[in-house]
């Protein structure tokens, strides 16, 4: 492995979304002649990284329980010890690879460890997983804001959600975090949200759905990059039927409390229900029925072109799955991230979300009900397709982008218009690019058009 012209994408390794748009993108800028690796610790990583040809270099990595700091929960006493040896590990392997450009999704250690080695890093994130989000009607997060506040007026209960969110009020990690960073030498955040952006926010969302005027140029807006999902097809959704089928899906993610009340729900309708669990929900754990068919996996978009209806935890993943094929949704989020996903997509009118906590059998067959009955949602479902289509654009992957390395153009960052898979290539193939052909004393700031932006986010220069 040579070192200087490497891409290396850091994910979190045990999510399926995390993990598979990282892959998307790693796929795409290796096709253009770049070098790319993978790093970290996980059976979803390690299962499709390698499945699709990547090295995957071991690098301790967060769990999905440490992550249920940022639905709510009381960080762990050793949070922060462990967050230190992951930068401390990732500034050694920095070391070893001298990578070009670092992208992340989901990882927050990499935005200290970038910094202490000077390095340039590119984050993949939702809208929602962004402060510029705020403002957009947000709704009180469950876990997160207190019962009085709930009671306000709709106006000013969303002033307060911002109010706290921005100022970091109520982030349990935060001051932690802040404190780890300050051993380190590297900036505060004033949000948790701050911490998985990068130097450049690749946003995996579409703007339609959004204020995306909130947005600065380094957070261009790529469009979802919706993976087909694994495994087998189902035998039972693909049987002849005269009842609705319902595809139901908690990804790697998903709220595992309401996984039972959820099945309780199905085997009492007239559907065929297939439902994935993910790794993370022991199947055995779960009631059984004749109608619901319990997996771990099964290929996503397939199972959700089929379906009447999707139910999902409000992974983005999960969500644009059903969305590209124009199925409407009912969502059960498992934090606030997802919750506000779910909101996205219900004022758009192709979605119905339910409560995360107190979730009942009796509620979710009362949703199913409405959502089937009502073609709103379908019709609504359908016009969100129509605007996915716009930035579906494999065949556009490769405009002005010679294969070689050494021969990229300079990319504006700032999407204005159908930004497609196409747009993510061209911006993470010139930031390569530039690393290579400026040498050393180059600063990420070059990318932006936009003065102010840089002015607001100052970046430092990298050897």
């Amino acid at each position: 492995m040579q070192s200087g012209d490497l891409a290396l994408f850091a994910p979190f390794s045990d999510g399926y979304a995390d993990v598979s748009r990282s892959v998307a993108i790693a796929e795409a800028v290796r096709d253009r002649g770049t070098q790319v690796a993978f790093a970290g610790r996980g059976g979803v990583l390690t299962h499709l990284a390698s499945g699709a040809g990547f090295e995957v270099i071991d690098l301790p990595s967060t769990d999905i329980a440490s992550l249920r700091v940022f639905q709510g929960e009381t960080p762990a006493q050793d949070a922060v010890e462990q967050a230190a040896e992951h930068v401390k590990a990732e500034v050694r392997l920095f070391a070893d690879l001298s990578p070009a450009v670092v992208i992340g999704d989901c990882r927050p250690t990499l935005r200290i460890s970038t910094h202490v080695a000077n390095l340039p890093y590119v984050g993949i994130v939702g809208a929602t997983w962004t402060t510029y989000f705020y403002g957009s009607r947000l709704s009180a997060p469950e876990g997160l804001v207190p019962r009085w506040a709930r009671r306000l007026p709709a106006p000013l209960l969303e002033r307060e959600v911002a109010r706290r969110h921005r100022r970091g009020v109520g982030d349990p990690f935060r001051e932690q975090w802040n404190r780890l960073a300050a051993r380190f030498g590297t900036p505060p955040v004033a949000h948790a949200a701050d911490l998985f952006r990068g130097q450049i926010g690749l946003v995996t969302d579409v703007k339609e759905l959004l204020d995306a005027t909130r947005f600065p140029a380094d957070l261009p807006f790529i469009g979802p990059l919706v993976w087909p999902g694994e495994g087998d097809l189902p035998e039972i959704a693909t049987r002849p039927r005269d009842v609705p089928l319902v595809y139901a899906t908690f990804g790697s993610t998903g709220p595992d409390w309401v996984a039972s009340t959820l099945v309780e729900a199905l085997a009492a309708m007239p559907v065929t229900a297939v439902f994935t669990v993910g790794p993370h929900i022991d199947i055995a754990s779960l009631p059984s029925a004749s109608n619901v068919h319990i997996a771990a996996v099964a290929p996503g978009s397939e199972m959700a072109k089929l379906a009447d209806l999707v139910i999902c935890h409000g992974g983005i993943g999960s969500l644009y799955q059903a969305a590209a094929v124009g199925t409407p949704i009912i969502g059960i989020p498992g934090h606030f991230e997802q919750q506000w996903n779910i909101d996205l997509f219900q004022r758009w009118g192709c979605a119905r979300r339910l409560p995360g906590r107190g979730l009942s059998a009796a509620e979710i067959k009362a949703a199913i009900h409405e959502v089937l009955d009502n073609p709103r949602y379908t019709r609504r479902a359908h016009d969100l397709q129509r605007v996915i289509e716009r930035y579906d654009g494999p065949d556009t992957a490769c405009l002005g982008l010679p294969g070689s390395r050494g021969s990229f153009g300079t990319v504006d960052v700032s999407v204005d218009c159908k930004p497609s898979t196409g747009d993510v290539n061209r911006i993470l193939c010139s930031v390569c690019a530039h690393v290579l052909l400026k040498g050393p004393g180059l600063s990420v700031g070059l990318f932006r058009r936009n003065q102010d932006s840089v002015a607001r986010h100052p970046l430092r220069s990298f050897p």
